[in-house]
């Protein structure tokens, strides 16, 4: 999979920036290459560590504009078909075949698990 086919590397920073921010407020979110991750051979790796006992989520202190940095120089990296963001860190999938737009797994989406503030 050649991301940098319908995105420039320097563009995808701000492509995921954009896909972060179509959510206010969310407690952990997937970005996806493959409709099902949990049916392709691939494995989850924790990527980068946020602290767990912190009181606010770590985008929510370093903003989101830091968190699409972040996921897109995972998604640039070989193999990976997914990142995962939860309050304990960033996963990557890798992926042990090749998955492409040609393939039968291949359902590109963004998820989020919202939560609203103070109850609003």
């Amino acid at each position: 999979m050649n991301l940098l086919e319908n995105v420039s590397r320097e563009d995808l920073p701000k492509a995921c920036y954009t896909w972060l921010r179509h959510c206010a407020h969310f407690t952990s979110f997937t970005i996806s290459f493959a409709k099902e991750i949990e049916k392709t051979s691939s494995r989850k790796v924790k990527s980068l560590d946020f602290d767990p006992r912190s009181q606010n989520l770590e985008w929510e202190l370093r903003g989101k504009k830091w968190l699409g940095e972040q996921v897109a120089s995972l998604l640039l990296k070989e193999k990976v078909i997914a990142v995962e963001g939860n309050k304990d860190g960033l996963w990557a999938h890798y992926s042990k075949e090749d998955l492409s737009p040609k393939s039968e797994n291949w359902q590109p989406y963004v998820e989020f698990y919202r939560f609203k503030p103070n109850g609003q």
